[in-house]
C-alpha cells in the first residue's frame, strides 16, 4: 500500500491464539499452532465480543459483529524493512500499541488505532492486536478456576508473539516499545512489572492512563458480582451455596452460545457486568497501590501523559446514563461527593471531606449546573487521570527511570464534543499515532460505526496546522521509541526529563510548545492515600491548604437554579443517604469505563 508516498506492508488479522471458544471461554489463552501454506493476512480482524458502546448524541459503536475468535494481530511495515529480494534482515525499532476502553470494549480494526501513517512518517515496525475484554476477558472468582486477569494474558501472549516473530517482519525484538491509552496505559504498566512480561520491551508510553487509575476496581469484582451475572445468564441457583456449585456455574457459562450471553447481559446495567483488572494474582503479584510495586519496571525509560480535560466526557455520560443524579447533585452536591469518595474509593470519612473541601470550598454555596458540572469534572480528571500519573511519575523517576511527562492541551477543530468538554479524553490518539488523515478515508471506516457514524465522519476536517502538529508529535515518539527520548522537531524546543526536584511537563499544542511545573501537587497530596490505600485511620482533620476552585471560574455563569437543599440539615450521614450515594456510585463507575471512541 502506498501512504504518504511511501510504500508499506500490512499483515492484518494474524492470529496468535487460538479461538477462546468453548472449554477456553475465560481461559488463559493458548498459543495458535501452526499452519500449512500461505495465511492470507490482508483482512482486518472482527472484535472480541462486547455489547455497543454509546459515543455522542445518537452515535454509537454497534459491536453484534463481534466474534470470541478475535486473538488476531496486525503488523505495519516500510517496504524497506523486507526488500523483494530478499529477506527481512533490518532490525528497525517496534512499536506495540494497546487499545483502550475501561477494558470492556475496543478493537485494533478502528481507524483511529491505524498506524500506516506513523509507520509512513517515521520508518517503524508497528503492531497492535485484539485482546478479551469485558466478562470475556475480566471475569473473576481468583479461584484456579476463574482467576481473572485472561485479558492481560492475552496481551502478554501477543508480546511473547513479537519477541519470537518479528525480525520475521524486519524488526528488532530487542529494541520494542509498548505504547498504550487509557485501558491501555493501565496494561503497559501492569506488564511492566509482570514478571511475566520481564524482557518483552525496554520502553513504555502511557497516554491518559496510570495504575493508580485502578483505585476503584474493588468495586468490579468478588462472588457477589459474580453471582449476579451468572444468576442473569441461567448459570447459578439461589438454593445452593456457590461453593456447592462453582464447578457447574462455571461450566454453564463456559456453555452458553456467544449471542445468548450477550443477548442477557444486555439486561442488566453496565455497571452490574463490568470487571476489571485484579492484582495480588499469578500476573501482577503486587498491589497496585503500593508506591514500592512501581519503584521496580522492567524498563528503561518511561512516557507518560494526560489530555487537559479528561473527565467532561466521563461526567457527560454518567449524566446520560442515570439522569436523577443531576437533582442529587444540585440539592446535595457535596454530601454526594463525599460519599461517592467513600464508597468508590474506599476513603475513610474525613479524608473525603478534606477532598471534597479543596474543591468546594467551606462554604454551602448555590451552584449552576454548568460550574458544578466543570467542578465535578476536574474532581474526577484529578481521581482517576491527572493525580494517578504524577504519582506514578514520581515513584518511576525516584527510581532512576528516566521519565518524561507531557500535557496535550489542544481541542482539534474537529472535535465530537461540545465546547464546555475543553481537550476530551483520547482526543489525542489521532495526533500521537498519525492516524488523523484517516478521519476522512471511508475506507478505513470499520462495521461498527454504521451507517450514522460513517455519515458523521465523512463530515469531519482538519487544518494544515493540525496536520503539522500531527506529524510533530509523531516525530517526539518516534524518538522516543528509538532512543528512550522525545524530541520535538522544533530547534527551541526541549522535552524535560521529569524529576522529584523539577517536576517539569510538557504542554503541547500547535505552534505552542511550554514547560510547566505540574500544578496541582497540593491536591494530589489529598488524593496520594486514598489511592495508595494508605492508612488514614490515624490521620488529622487538618484543613488542606489547596485552593478551592471558584465557581464560574471556568464557566460562563448562568441564571442560578434554586437550592432545594438550602437551610436544610446538612449532617446527613452517609448511611442516610445511601441510596442517591449509590447511584452517585454508579454514575461514577460508567464515567471511569467509558471513553472517547473507546479509549478511558
Amino acid at each position: 500500500m502506498l501512504v504518504g508516498g511511501k510504500e508499506l506492508y500490512a499483515y492484518l488479522g494474524i492470529p496468535y491464539a487460538q479461538p477462546p471458544i468453548g472449554d477456553l471461554r475465560f481461559r488463559k489463552p493458548v498459543p495458535v499452532s501452526p499452519w500449512e501454506g500461505v495465511y492470507n493476512a490482508s483482512s482486518k480482524p472482527k472484535p472480541c465480543r462486547q455489547l455497543p458502546v454509546p459515543l455522542v448524541a445518537s452515535l454509537s459503536l454497534n459491536y453484534s459483529g463481534s466474534s470470541e475468535d478475535c486473538l488476531q494481530i496486525n503488523v505495519w511495515l516500510p517496504s524497506s524493512a523486507c526488500p523483494e529480494t530478499g529477506s527481512c534482515a533490518g532490525k528497525h525499532p517496534v512499536i506495540v500499541f494497546i487499545h483502550g476502553g475501561g477494558f470492556q470494549w475496543g478493537d485494533s480494526a478502528l481507524f483511529l488505532h491505524d498506524p500506516a501513517n506513523f509507520v509512513a512518517l517515521s520508518d517503524v515496525v508497528f503492531v497492535t492486536f485484539n485482546y478479551r475484554v469485558g466478562l470475556h476477558g475480566f471475569l473473576s472468582l481468583e479461584v484456579p478456576e476463574l482467576p481473572g486477569n485472561v485479558g492481560l494474558w492475552d496481551q502478554n501472549l501477543a508480546l511473547k508473539w513479537v519477541r519470537k516473530n518479528i525480525a520475521s517482519f524486519g524488526g528488532d525484538p530487542d529494541d520494542v516499545t509498548i505504547d498504550g491509552q487509557s485501558a491501555g496505559a493501565i496494561s503497559v504498566a501492569l506488564h511492566a512489572v509482570s514478571p511475566h512480561s520481564k524482557g518483552l520491551f525496554k520502553r513504555a508510553i502511557m497516554q491518559s492512563g496510570a495504575p493508580l487509575s485502578l483505585a476503584t476496581s474493588d468495586f468490579f469484582y468478588g462472588k457477589g458480582r459474580f453471582i449476579n451475572v451468572a444468576g442473569t445468564l441461567g448459570c447459578y441457583d439461589p438454593k445452593k451455596t456457590l461453593d456447592e456449585q462453582l464447578a457447574e456455574a462455571i461450566k454453564c457459562l463456559r456453555d452458553l452460545e456467544p449471542a445468548e450471553l450477550i443477548q442477557k447481559l444486555e439486561q442488566l446495567d453496565f455497571v452490574q457486568h463490568a470487571f476489571t483488572p485484579v492484582d495480588n494474582d499469578e500476573f501482577v503479584p503486587f498491589s497496585v497501590s503500593s508506591p514500592e510495586t512501581w519503584n521496580k519496571l522492567n524498563v528503561k525509560e518511561v512516557m507518560l501523559g494526560t489530555t487537559e480535560n479528561e473527565a467532561g466526557i466521563f461526567f457527560h455520560f454518567a449524566t446520560e446514563s442515570f439522569p436523577k443524579i443531576i437533582d442529587v447533585l444540585l440539592t446535595q452536591y457535596r454530601t454526594a461527593s463525599t460519599v461517592t469518595i467513600t464508597q468508590v474509593f474506599g476513603a475513610p470519612l474525613f479524608q473525603a471531606r478534606r477532598i471534597v473541601r479543596s474543591y468546594f470550598g467551606d462554604g454551602d454555596e448555590d451552584l449552576t449546573y454548568e460550574q458544578l458540572r466543570d467542578i465535578l469534572g476536574e474532581m474526577i480528571g484529578d481521581a482517576l487521570f491527572y493525580c494517578p500519573a504524577l504519582l506514578f511519575a514520581d515513584s518511576v523517576s525516584e527510581s532512576g527511570i528516566k521519565t518524561y511527562r507531557y500535557e496535550f492541551a489542544y481541542r482539534p477543530s474537529h472535535s465530537f464534543y461540545p465546547n464546555w468538554m475543553g481537550v476530551a479524553h483520547g482526543e489525542d490518539v489521532m495526533y500521537t499515532l498519525g492516524s488523523l488523515p484517516f478521519i476522512k478515508d471511508k475506507s478505513r471506516y470499520t462495521e461498527p460505526f454504521g451507517k450514522m457514524g460513517k455519515k458523521f465522519l465523512a463530515t469531519q476536517n482538519y487544518t494544515k496546522e493540525e496536520e503539522e502538529f500531527m506529524k510533530e508529535l509523531v516525530g517526539a515518539f518516534n524518538s522516543f521509541a528509538r532512543t528512550g527520548k522525545p524530541v520535538i522537531p522544533h530547534p527551541d524546543v526541549e522535552w524535560p526529563e521529569y524529576t522529584m526536584e523539577k517536576r517539569r511537563v510538557l504542554v503541547l499544542k500547535p505552534n505552542n510548545y511550554t514547560v510547566i511545573r505540574d500544578n496541582k501537587r497540593q491536591r494530589c497530596e489529598l488524593w496520594k492515600p486514598v489511592l495508595y490505600k494508605s492508612d488514614l485511620s490515624k490521620g488529622t482533620r487538618a484543613t488542606t491548604t489547596a485552593k478551592p476552585i471558584k465557581p464560574g471560574s471556568s464557566v460562563t455563569t448562568k441564571k442560578k437554579l434554586p437550592h432545594p437543599g438550602k437551610g436544610r440539615s446538612t449532617s446527613s450521614s452517609p448511611q442516610s443517604i445511601r441510596l442517591p450515594g449509590m447511584l452517585v456510585l454508579a454514575a461514577c463507575a460508567v464515567a471511569c469505563l467509558n471513553a472517547r471512541l473507546l479509549s478511558t
